[in-house]
């Protein structure tokens, strides 16, 4: 009897191994494997690259129509930093801007609103609460408005907000009908109606590649890039005081029955947000002065005071901290280029 558990135990890991192999090897061979320069298993174990590889395998049989992807674009702003686009298709339709949200729970949003909710059941030594995040219509907006200003205007930009199919979509409330919010097993078909609405003959396989070829060194960021980007957004999403909550929060904060609404699909080309950067959102920072005799913290108006990191990997390196830590944890950044 144990011999027979150990040869079906046996069979069962071999079988296991070899399917990884065939996986692996398949997932090397794919776009988002050699631009990312990802291995299956690192992509398995970040929640991040896991969701955008899951849009992206959605999405691979458009490659044999002519399309082309783009991964981790770090867009840069009219105030220095940088906006980050997840996934990008360009087809003959147009530019597909794909916001991926790997999330898991119950999903509450109003795209008028500053955030939206994730609620978790009950777990493993843990009890059932509620996150906010950053309304993702309004930051795949943000990074649309800014990647308008590399591309001619007359390319139809298409928002995508893609939540993990481990989520439900409790009660997400969309009006603009300028994005549209799907789980990542049906971006396929949603990308077949919106491309089947804008037409299929808007730009050309020139128009691709070009687009293609101005847009993939954005694709190339260096590490440093990438570490003040992460940096920026924490410090961007911080609330100023720890018991902060807005009046938009309260009716998701005491709605104990939500309704469950069919998420919209409607595009409207040309119907994005006001240039003019959003004041909420987390995708907006303040610019830099150049008299440092000046500066302002942008979040309660206290004076920012030059500051040496001590620990890390950017140890010695000078920022400007709010004088109202830790009630306020603004940070700016010291331009390298600055003359003291």
């Amino acid at each position: 009897m144990i011999l027979i558990l150990l040869i079906c135990l046996s069979a069962a890991l071999v079988i296991r191994y070899v399917n990884y192999i065939y996986q692996e090897n398949k997932f090397s061979k794919s776009t988002y494997a050699w631009q990312t320069n990802s291995t299956l298993m690192e992509t398995l174990n970040d929640p991040g690259r896991y969701g955008e590889a899951d849009i992206y395998f959605a999405l691979q049989k458009f490659e044999n129509e002519g399309a082309k992807f783009l991964f981790n674009l770090y867009i840069p702003k009219t105030n220095g930093q940088t906006t980050e686009i997840d996934v990008m298709m360009i087809c003959r339709s147009g530019i597909f801007v794909y916001e991926s949200k790997n999330y898991s729970g119950w999903i509450f949003g109003d795209e008028k609103n500053r955030y939206w909710y994730q609620t978790l059941p009950v777990g493993k030594r843990r009890k059932a609460h509620k996150e906010q995040f950053y309304n993702p219509v309004k930051q795949n907006a943000g990074h649309i408005r800014h990647l308008q200003k590399i591309l001619r205007k007359d390319i139809p930009i298409i928002s995508v907000i893609v939540f993990s199919d481990r989520c439900e979509l409790k009660n997400i409330r969309l009006s603009s009908n300028t994005a549209c919010v799907v789980h990542t097993s049906d971006v396929a078909f949603h990308t077949w109606y919106l491309m089947d609405k804008l037409g299929y003959q808007n730009l050309s396989e020139e128009d691709i590649d070009n687009i293609y070829n101005l847009l993939y060194p954005y694709t190339q960021a260096d590490e440093y890039t990438k570490e003040i980007h992460v940096q920026n957004i924490i410090r961007q999403r911080q609330p100023l005081y720890a018991n902060e909550q807005s009046r938009e929060d309260f009716a998701f904060h005491n709605c104990d029955k939500p309704q469950h609404s069919v998420t919209s699909c409607e595009y409207i080309c040309d119907s994005g947000p006001d240039e003019k950067d959003d004041a909420n959102s987390c995708e907006t920072a303040i610019n830099h002065p150049s008299d440092t005799s000046s500066l302002i913290c942008p979040l309660c108006g206290g004076r920012l005071i030059l500051k040496a990191a001590r620990r890390g990997k950017y140890a010695g390196n000078q920022f400007y901290g709010c004088s109202n830590f830790p009630r306020c944890r603004y940070i700016k950044n010291v331009n390298r280029d600055m003359t003291m």
